[in-house]
């Protein structure tokens, strides 16, 4: 897993499907997968939203941990599809947090924001309908697996082969790593949870001539 900045992934040509957005949660619930969400998404009505083909391998993957682990462990969703708003306010919000803790400003801020949260005014991977956010947990004790540090860390412990972490911590976010890149999926080097189908940074990763979803303005219905 290696790190892509931002000021390469997103100059990168897209050539948009227009592949429609499905909800996870109701599509894992049609094949009779068991899908675990963060406590924020458990008591929402909102819908867990991906494009059709990213949330297919979605379900490829929960069905190769379930398989593998004897049905005792499957993925746990953070985060899917996220409207513009929710990015920019997200952006600002660890910008702030940034430049207070270490001082940056300028290029320098920019480039390390943007290895925790992408701009919004270039193309976010999460408001491509691509990327998911994601940890492994039990479907015994419902407790996620040790992976180092929770969601959303901002340091570089977060980054997803540093080795100042567990031998067991390290052991489960190559389990997730191995499943949900089997699956199709690319990881971003400094988010272990982050992973994505189908955006600019997933193309470049694979190799491909053009990422095949776009930033969507608005979220559907």
């Amino acid at each position: 897993s290696w790190y892509i900045p931002e000021e390469i992934s997103t100059p990168f040509p897209i050539a948009e499907t227009d592949e429609r957005l499905v909800d996870v949660r109701a599509l894992t619930k049609q094949h009779n997968l068991p899908l675990f969400v963060n406590q924020e998404e458990q008591t929402s009505t909102k819908k867990l939203l991906l494009r059709a083909s990213a949330a297919q391998r979605v379900l490829e993957a929960t069905r190769t941990i379930v398989n593998r682990s004897n049905n005792k462990t499957t993925l746990k969703i953070y985060e899917t599809f996220r409207p513009l708003e929710t990015q920019r306010k997200e952006f600002n919000q660890i910008k702030n947090k940034i430049a207070e803790k270490e001082g940056l400003t300028g290029e320098k801020l920019w480039q390390k924001i943007t290895q925790f949260v992408a701009d919004p005014d270039l193309c976010p991977p999460h408001s491509t309908g691509g990327a998911i956010d994601c940890t492994l947990v039990s479907m015994i004790t419902e407790a996620e697996l040790d992976m180092g540090t929770p969601i959303n860390t901002i340091s570089d412990q977060a980054n997803t082969m540093h080795l100042d972490i567990s031998d067991q911590a390290q052991e489960n976010r190559l389990l997730l790593y191995q499943i949900m890149t089997e699956a199709g999926f690319v990881n971003l080097a400094t988010e272990w949870w982050h992973y994505s189908y189908g955006d600019q940074y997933w193309a470049i990763y694979k190799e491909r001539k053009n990422a095949l979803y776009g930033s969507l303005q608005y979220l559907p219905h």
